[in-house]
């Protein structure tokens, strides 16, 4: 049995008792498991297609939710007018990019949350 010394402040030294948190292998799984959520979330976001256009409508862009770029269409009077078309290429790329990495915060939403991890006491 565990003495309590004056010198310390009267304090024990005994380990508290482990009741009511959570075994260490618990907490591995729960992490697994959020790991293994998470990777099909990501996965499942990759293969959805988003669409933006530009200039009005006159360039349009497909993007997947991994960022590549899957079609362009556009207005060929634009090929009339190469730095505007640059101008609206660049645009559409940068409006795709900024948008599909909102979608994704959307999408994936707060993950570890919902598999009850929560407050794992650190």
């Amino acid at each position: 049995m565990a003495k309590k010394m004056r010198s310390f402040g009267g304090k024990s030294f005994r380990k508290p008792s482990a009741s009511g948190q959570p075994k260490m292998n618990q907490l591995i799984q729960k992490a697994q498991q959020a790991q293994e959520e998470l990777q099909k979330k990501e996965d499942e976001f990759k293969q959805q297609e988003f669409e933006f256009s530009v200039g009005g409508g006159a360039l349009k862009l497909k993007m997947n939710g991994d960022n590549t770029v899957s079609t362009i269409d556009f207005d060929e009077e634009l090929l009339e007018e190469p730095d505007d078309f640059k101008d609206l290429i660049i645009a559409a790329f940068n409006q795709g990019i900024e948008e599909v990495a909102k979608k994704k915060e959307e999408f994936m939403g707060d993950v570890g949350g919902n598999l009850g991890l929560g407050d794992l006491g650190f």
